[in-house]
């Protein structure tokens, strides 16, 4: 069930390839039963009008309830965003966007979308799509394709009683995670800049900042640093999906 579901949402948000299979379709349909080459041309430009039209204006529409009910549930995070060559109707640059999807039990994609209205649930909310480097968001994915995906805006009563007892686990493991980071970070810190002066320490920081010719204590004070901050803005994002008016309300 799931690949079929995948199968009709990736075939729908992509109406150049419901074009190719509409086309043979339309001869098959139309030319045969009437033999005349205009009545094709017609059923031919009616039907890639209807794909265009459904696919274009309606694909959030009706693709996003689906993903919502079949996809996995995902805290996203931003990783990288900048700005494209093309332009919205405010002539705003629309922004490219990498990001992480981290599932609640450890499973973590990586996907791209730009800032343009995107599938959204529920449909009809206000919704501003997260473009900032660091942002975090919730979203639904397919496992089986994480491109396709929903952003969620807020969650139904049915979404609360599932997710929330396991986003407030989740939190709790952060906590916990956060406390052994900082420990390391701390004994490395010790070794790293112990026995150094001001100017010393300085210059080490600098050194670590720009990720060149480091040693192996380094590298990993680095890699720990970033992961420690990571933590932090995640737990403060967690917290506010707990205690929020559009999520768990706790």
């Amino acid at each position: 069930m799931d690949y079929v579901v995948t199968a009709l949402i990736y075939l729908f948000n992509r109406w150049w390839l419901l074009a190719i299979i509409a086309m043979p379709l339309a001869y098959f349909i139309f030319y045969k039963r009437s033999g005349s080459p205009s009545v094709l041309a017609l059923s031919v430009f009616s039907f890639l009008g209807l794909i265009i039209v459904l696919s274009f204006f309606l694909s959030g529409v009706l693709s996003a309830p689906v993903i919502h009910h079949f996809g996995k549930l995902g805290i996203g995070y931003v990783t990288a965003s900048e700005k494209t060559m093309f332009f919205s109707a405010t002539y705003k640059n629309y922004s490219s966007v990498r990001a992480r999807l981290e599932a609640l039990d450890g499973e973590t994609k990586q996907i791209r979308y730009w800032d343009m209205r995107w599938r959204v649930y529920p449909v009809f909310e206000g919704y501003g799509i997260p473009t900032g480097k660091e942002s975090f968001f919730v979203a639904k994915y397919m496992p089986l394709k994480p491109s396709e995906f929903v952003f969620i805006a807020k969650f139904s009563e049915g979404d609360k009683k599932r997710y929330c007892p396991q986003i407030k686990d989740e939190l709790a493991k952060i906590l916990q995670e956060r406390k052994l980071v900082d420990q390391e970070v701390q004994h490395l810190q010790q070794s790293l800049f112990g026995r150094l002066s001001e100017e010393e320490t300085d210059a080490r920081l600098r050194k670590i900042r720009r990720a060149k010719d480091l040693d192996e204590a380094e590298q990993r004070f680095k890699a720990l640093s970033e992961k420690r901050d990571y933590l932090w803005l995640k737990r403060d994002y967690l917290e506010r999906l707990l205690y929020g008016d559009n999520f768990c309300e706790e």
